[in-house]
Order: structure tokens, then sequence, then C-alpha cells
């Protein structure tokens, strides 16, 4: 007596498959969503910082470290900015000149941790920067990218001490 196999056919195996990886990768999606990080908050950025900061200013190309401690409101009226030239400079500007008593501020912060926030300088002086703070609060990144301060090229790293 001759045994007959009977055959699954392929396309029922194929649609099971298919319903077993939409199943798969909905969950997958599922568990991401609920893992989703937690807004970056401004309250969550306050504390002692230290930025670098390098870029054409009025002054010239220059470098710049600036220390400043946030509020929980995201402001610093202590910014202290130690500047280094490039070069020789005809605004009146000095060579490893520190600026005390400025004012740095996160304007804006969305919770994905991107945002504006601007730091003065002096009087008639100040960037505007755009700004994306990591997940852990703890570093950001800063650039004046606003065409309306023409030749004021200030970008860098601020990170929390």
């Amino acid at each position: 007596m001759k045994t007959q196999r009977q055959l699954i056919p392929i396309a029922g195996v194929l649609a099971l498959l298919v319903v077993a990886t939409i199943t798969f990768v909905t969950s997958l999606g599922s568990a991401q969503d609920a893992k989703a990080a937690p807004a970056i908050t401004i309250s969550q950025l306050a504390g002692p910082w230290q930025a670098t900061l390098v870029g054409n200013t009025g002054c010239g190309l220059v470098s710049m470290l600036v220390n400043f401690t946030l509020n929980s409101s995201g402001r610093a009226t202590d910014a202290t900015i130690t500047t280094h030239l490039s070069g020789p400079n005809g605004g009146g500007c000095i060579d490893g000149s520190v600026t005390t008593g400025q004012t740095f501020t996160i304007d804006s912060l969305h919770s994905n941790g991107s945002g504006t926030a601007s730091l003065s300088c002096g009087p008639d002086c100040g960037w505007g920067f755009q700004i994306q703070v990591a997940r852990n609060h703890q570093v950001a990144n800063l650039t004046d990218v606003a065409t309306g301060n023409p030749y004021n090229t200030p970008t860098g790293t601020m990170i929390l001490q």
C-alpha cells in the first residue's frame, strides 16, 4: 500500500508567515513606544555649566570659555566669558579678556531637547543659539545660525559640571 503525502499549500504557509511577522513587528513597535524617552524640560537643566564656543564675532575669529549656573527657569545671570582672539582686532577687543555678569537664558525648549538660547556679551552684544540637549540632560550643542546677526557664528558645546 502506498502512502500519499498531503502537501500543505505554499500559499497557506506564506500567509501564516506574513501574519506572524506583522504580529511580531507590531508588538515591537508597541514595546518601543512604551519605552519612549521622557520629555526634556528646562528645570532639568538647572546647575553649573561650562560652554566652549568658537566662531566669528564682532571681535573676529575667537574661542570662548563660558561658565554659568542655570536656575530652574533656565536663566543664569552669572555668566563669565573668557575670550581668546585669533589675531589683531581693531574693534577694541582684548585677547584674554574676561567679561563677568552676563546672562545666559534657555529661551525655549521642546520635549525632544531642541530649542533656543541666548547669551549676552556686554552692551549691545549677544548671540542667539539653536540648541540640542542630550537625553541625559548633561550635554548640549549650541550654534548661532541667525542671519539677523550677520558675521556672528559662534558654535560649540556646553557640559553640566
